[in-house]
């Protein structure tokens, strides 16, 4: 595993067409070659409705997303959640509520079937390798978030990989083996969801 500095400025090649120069965290130009190719751009801001989002995902008018992951302990997700991806623990049981980021994860654990869900059976993965649906946590700088999990107790598969130059990205697990994606957008992904923005 490449170390903290040499991750850095792999990072910031990453960022920067070879023979183009970037700017280091200290605000020096990096070596990365010479000054005449652009460096990574974003799509203009769009006028967004503000992201102060109330403490519970109870809408008076609209919807919030939130997402549901039935689990074997609600503790140690709870733990995983609010320790590790600092969320914010909104009810702690039966079903537990955690606000994380700019949404909300409901942990319960599962069941037989319900009036309104009459064939429907609730329980954690069973199988770790296969998998329908994760979440897909979309960061600005996933070396940060990947050492400071990881740090924190995170199991990841793997380190943060290039994905065909889209993005750099890695997969982590909860404690019911639930997979979770956390991505960083390349100059790819930022030209083509900029172009989809309208």
């Amino acid at each position: 595993m490449a170390e903290p500095d040499a991750r850095r400025k792999l990072k910031l090649a990453r960022w920067f067409e070879p023979g183009t120069e970037g700017i280091g965290e200290d605000g020096s130009k990096s070596n990365l070659a010479d000054a005449d190719a652009p460096a990574r751009t974003f799509p203009p801001k769009q006028e967004t409705q503000s992201m102060d989002l109330p403490k519970a995902p109870l809408p008076e008018e609209g919807l919030f997303i939130t997402h549901f992951l039935t689990v074997a302990d609600q503790a140690a997700s709870r733990a995983f959640y609010e320790g590790i991806l600092g969320g914010t623990v909104v009810a702690s049981d039966n079903p537990t509520f955690v606000k994380l980021a700019n949404s909300w994860i409901i942990l319960n654990r599962g069941g037989g079937p319900t009036p309104d869900k009459p064939d429907v059976i609730l329980e954690p993965p069973q199988d770790p390798t296969h998998v329908n649906s994760f979440l897909n946590l979309r960061v600005a700088d996933i070396w940060a978030c990947y050492d400071e999990w990881k740090a924190k107790g995170a199991r990841f598969l793997t380190e943060p990989l290039d994905n065909h130059g889209w993005e750099t990205r890695c997969y982590m697990q909860d404690p019911d083996g639930y997979i979770i994606e956390v991505g960083e957008a390349h100059q790819k992904m930022i030209d083509f969801l900029g172009g989809k923005a309208d």
